[in-house]
């Protein structure tokens, strides 16, 4: 299912100076895995529905916030909507893609905790997996 959390092969560690340039590239593997049919999920309509009116936001191709059946927040893609049904895909974009990645560094320093509590919840360094309940 999709994810926010970033894939393993960027924190790999390594010694880099400004001026370095880098090329690598990831299998699907080392990516955002395969693609999963299993992902792929035919929800009923009327989930979607407010007033017996299909939500505005609801379009073949919308990415719509969801909640799995424990709570957590998901992504899923918006593939058809059907007379009964809209079928969504919860694979994250780049699942089964080779990645391939190029750049230049231009500065090296030492991380700080703030480096870390940007890109997830204040004060747990993002480990929270985007739920933040445990972060308040």
């Amino acid at each position: 299912m999709r994810t926010t959390k970033t894939v393993p092969s960027f924190r790999r560690p390594r010694k880099r100076t400004p001026g370095d340039k880098y090329a690598f590239h990831l299998t699907p593997e080392e990516g955002y895995g395969e693609r999963d049919e299993n992902y792929i999920m035919d929800l009923d309509k009327n989930m979607f529905m407010h007033n017996n009116v299909l939500m505005d936001m609801v379009k073949v191709g919308a990415q719509l916030m969801m909640q799995t059946s424990d709570g957590r927040p998901i992504a899923g893609i918006v593939r058809e909507i059907g007379d009964n049904h809209v079928k969504m895909d919860f694979n994250h974009d780049m699942a089964g893609k080779h990645l391939h990645f190029s750049g230049e560094i231009l500065d090296v320093r030492e991380s700080t905790d703030e480096d870390f509590g940007a890109g997830g919840c204040a004060g747990c360094g993002g480990s929270c997996d985007g739920g933040c309940e445990g972060c308040k």
